[in-house]
């Protein structure tokens, strides 16, 4: 097992991404199954390496902890056809050393994840996404293989790595974030230590 110590005034690591657990002065000490990688293509965990990730990293959407689907980094998303979803981007989003978190962004990592050479594992249903396209910084278009009406849900697991860090750094073992926490320390299979960003 994991510890997990959050330092800052919200915690929800160990539910769906974003969902509000409790509240904390100091350090709230967590023990959650083991993190192994912060790189979001190979989280599959969600009582561990997906509770790190939806607290370090933005996603499309996310969940209350009503389980209702809400916007995160998307605005707002429509379905354009049964198989074309549009996600309307915050366009104040931003990584923790200060680039913007754009359309641009989600493709490169939708295509990282998608390259058969990185052996992703968390890509389990990203194969019925045919591509995605950024027709402006702060929009993107995913055109699905056939219709997938779960879609918007599924994006509430998909995290973005900042490109240029993520190939200068290892994503495996460190997190650029752009989420409500920052890693502070991070020994896999050990101890995550997360701050308030």
């Amino acid at each position: 097992r994991t510890t997990l110590k959050m330092a800052g005034a919200t915690l929800a690591a160990a539910a769906a991404p974003g969902a509000l657990l409790a509240q904390a002065e100091g350090p709230l000490v967590l023990a959650c199954d083991a993190i192994t990688t912060l790189d979001p293509a190979f989280t599959r965990a969600t009582g561990g390496n997906l509770s790190v990730s939806s607290q370090v990293m933005s996603s499309p959407t996310t969940l209350t902890e009503t389980g209702e689907l809400v916007g995160a980094l998307a605005t707002s998303w429509e379905g354009n056809s049964p198989t074309q979803f549009t996600f309307h981007l915050n366009p104040d989003a931003k990584f923790e050393n200060g680039k913007p978190l754009d359309a641009s962004v989600i493709v490169w990592n939708f295509n990282r994840m998608m390259d058969p050479e990185l052996k992703a594992t968390a890509d389990t249903d990203f194969d019925l996404i045919d591509r995605v396209e950024a027709p402006d910084p702060h929009t993107a278009v995913f055109h699905t293989k056939s219709p997938w009406l779960e879609l918007p849900r599924r994006m509430c697991w998909f995290f973005f790595l900042e490109p240029s860090w993520a190939e200068e750094a290892n994503p495996k073992v460190e997190v650029m974030a752009s989420g409500a926490y920052r890693v502070v320390s991070f020994d896999p299979g050990g101890d995550v230590v997360l701050e308030a960003n």
